[in-house]
């Protein structure tokens, strides 16, 4: 997307440009609203959390991550739902937040009803499931 009036180009995820905070200031973002109220956040992955929003950024964000050349994603999506779980009862955070790519690409190439995206958030559940009983 190209704004004239600032001739800035915004790209999402590992541009540079995606971090200038005058593409987010219109947005909030629940993790904003919940700073706001003082409560804390965090967020994993999930493009726009680097940024300065209405002066807030959550309490801890990890940077979006190319999903497509992130040998580790799976394995760092697993530790990061129990890191969260863990911030919940130790660290009083009161919103998580895990951005897994594979869910969201099958819901905007497939449709967000398609039998891929519902069996790629399964896939999700059932390593969650097992990496817990570990």
């Amino acid at each position: 997307m190209y704004d004239a009036q600032i001739d800035d180009l915004f790209l999402m995820a590992l541009h540079s440009n995606a971090s200038h905070a005058h593409w987010w200031n219109d947005a909030e973002p629940v993790w904003v609203t919940a700073e706001k109220r003082d409560l804390k956040s965090a967020v994993y992955w999930w493009d726009g959390c680097q940024v300065m929003i209405q002066g807030k950024k959550p309490t801890k964000c990890e940077e979006y991550a190319n999903y497509w050349v992130w040998g580790k994603v799976n394995k760092d999506t697993l530790n990061a739902m129990t890191e969260i779980l863990d911030k919940f009862q130790k660290d009083n955070f009161r919103l998580g937040l895990v951005y897994y790519e594979a869910v969201d690409a099958n819901g905007h190439f497939r449709g967000p009803d398609s039998a891929d995206r519902v069996q790629s958030l399964k896939e999700l559940i059932l390593s969650w499931t097992a990496y817990k009983m570990k």
